[in-house]
């Protein structure tokens, strides 16, 4: 009796929140908006879903709310249902796998119970936008902790939820054994109390199936993960070589660039300056220093393109460490501002310059404008130059506030026949500093523009502000591909910037009919160490 009662107190409180979940989902409430529509009397919501029956599902009981029903392994949520896991041995910590299949037009989901009685973070799909959206209703308001999209028109996905250690973790996927590679979200939740966790249908069927849930068995031990930030500097670039990771950023702007290695990806060493004012081309000014470093493996050389005084050199070297020393007393194009350079070898030999010229005005606007030529790696020099992305006008994510007409740090991915354009937006001062991704069949383009950008973007849940500017690695074994980018100090501050790392990888869009860039992050909880890498 006393299990009954305490179940028909958790229907109550969920159908509260499934009253709201139209709320929730089905307008454009923001961050933090009130909502009016959620208050209803106890009783009301309890005569309303009282509930019908219990069902044991996935080793925990369940109580089915009226409109939903258990039946051959098949969990049936109806048009208005819930059915809510409040057994008392459900885990702390615990994961949710299972496959969802639901109908086009729908706003159906998962609740956690979170924090209190009145918390609840609630995790929809919703189909009718290709889109999956957490939010955390606590009693009247209503904030956004993650939006992703996702593709959703077959109606079907597997799902895996990891509920713990202050994290929520969320991979999808079409089938089970597509697996981890699919997670898509991972944030920060607040304290949570493991006492309900329930499935909810607002406005169409929902059916279930192969439910399991068990205790967490992802928790990572200190040898086996990361936790962002991995290290100070801004603008970063990653080389792996022999078995060694090397890190270059903008981190001694007056002097020219420290490098740091690590085995890991996690624990780094400052080896010293790898590139000093004195054996380059080009003075740093107070305003205009060292920046934005790239160095790059190239017929037994290692070729570091740098940024200083606002224009482009080349410094080259015997060894990753150093010391990189200009070839040439020139800049790349002494006649025009340009920063940012990124260097592309394609698989037939060519090679491909990107870069960020400043003042230049193609666009909507006058500022930073991304360009790219083909360059000669002997020579130092570019041709057939032409701008190949530009901000939107104002207003859009590209060109927020008052932070300038910017579009900065490209970096190119070939896959598939395909070139993937990433891009940093905004000014770097700028919490909206984040990054676009843009597509071409070609490396001089034309690129065009994800529809779904940013792919990486601020995070006020994991605390993360102005993540951009960033390069690509790969693990080890060349399974995995990591983003390195970085964001600022604090919620408050902007320097010192401070260097992250989190897993991204390439994913069908049904609807484009080829595959687009996902990056799994900001993160800030703690992430497994790449595949094939030293503990």
């Amino acid at each position: 009796m006393r299990r009954t009662i305490n179940a028909k107190r958790s229907i109550c409180l969920l159908f509260t929140a499934l009253m709201c979940f139209g709320t929730l989902f089905g307008c454009n409430a923001g961050d933090g908006a009130q909502s009016t529509d959620t208050q209803s009397s106890a009783s009301d919501v309890e005569n309303a879903g009282a509930v019908s029956n219990d069902a044991t599902i996935g080793g925990y009981v369940w109580n089915l709310g009226e409109g939903a029903a258990y039946s051959d392994g098949t969990l049936t949520c109806g048009k208005g249902s819930v059915a809510v896991c409040s057994d008392k041995n459900l885990p702390g910590s615990y994961i949710l796998e299972c496959d969802i299949t639901t109908t086009k037009s729908s706003y159906n989901g998962i609740v956690i119970n979170s924090m209190d009685n009145d918390g609840y973070h609630v995790l929809a799909f919703n189909s009718n936008r290709d889109e999956i959206t957490i939010k955390k209703f606590i009693a009247d308001k209503i904030v956004t902790v993650s939006n992703v999209s996702y593709n959703m028109d077959e109606g079907y996905y597997h799902v895996k939820l990891v509920v713990g250690n202050s994290s929520l973790k969320l991979f999808v996927s079409k089938t089970k054994d597509e697996d981890a590679g699919y997670q898509i979200i991972d944030v920060l939740i607040d304290k949570y109390r493991p006492n309900t966790l329930s499935f909810v249908s607002e406005d169409a069927e929902m059916s279930v199936k192969n439910i399991e849930l068990r205790k967490n068995d992802m928790t990572l031990s200190a040898n086996e993960r990361y936790i962002n930030p991995v290290a100070t500097g801004a603008d970063p670039y990653i080389l792996y070589h022999d078995g060694m990771y090397y890190l270059y950023s903008t981190n001694a702007v007056n002097s020219g660039y420290k490098v740091f290695t690590s085995a890991n990806l996690k624990t780094w060493e400052d080896r010293g300056l790898c590139l000093k004012t004195a054996d380059v081309y080009g003075e740093p000014t107070s305003s205009a220093g060292f920046w934005a470093p790239e160095v790059y493996n190239y017929n037994g050389k290692f070729y570091l393109i740098y940024t200083v005084n606002e224009h482009l050199g080349i410094a080259v070297a015997d060894s990753p460490l150093g010391p990189f020393v200009s070839p040439k007393q020139s800049y790349i194009n002494n006649n025009k501002k340009e920063i940012d350079g990124h260097l592309f070898f394609d698989d037939d030999g060519k090679v491909y310059i990107y870069f960020v010229r400043c003042g230049s005005d193609v666009g909507p606007g006058k500022g930073n404008e991304i360009f790219a030529a083909e360059f000669d790696m002997e020579t130092f020099t570019y041709k057939n130059e032409r701008c190949i992305l530009y901000p939107e006008n104002k207003g859009s994510w590209e060109w927020l506030g008052n932070y300038g007409y910017v579009a900065e740090g490209p970096a190119i991915l070939k896959h598939e026949g395909r070139y993937y354009l990433t891009y940093s937006a905004n000014g770097y001062t700028s919490q909206n500093y984040a990054i676009g991704l843009a597509i071409s069949d070609s490396p001089l383009g034309t690129y065009v523009k994800y529809k779904n950008n940013p792919i990486l973007e601020m995070s006020k849940t994991n605390n993360v502000y102005g993540p951009g500017h960033h390069a690509f690695t790969y693990s080890p074994d060349g399974t995995e591909l990591f983003i390195v980018y970085h964001r600022h100090a604090s919620a408050t501050s902007v320097h010192s910037r401070v260097t992250c790392i989190d897993r991204a990888y390439f994913t069908l869009d049904e609807k484009l009919g080829y595959d687009v860039l996902r990056v799994v992050g900001p993160t800030s909880t703690a992430q497994p160490l790449p595949s094939g890498m030293k503990k």
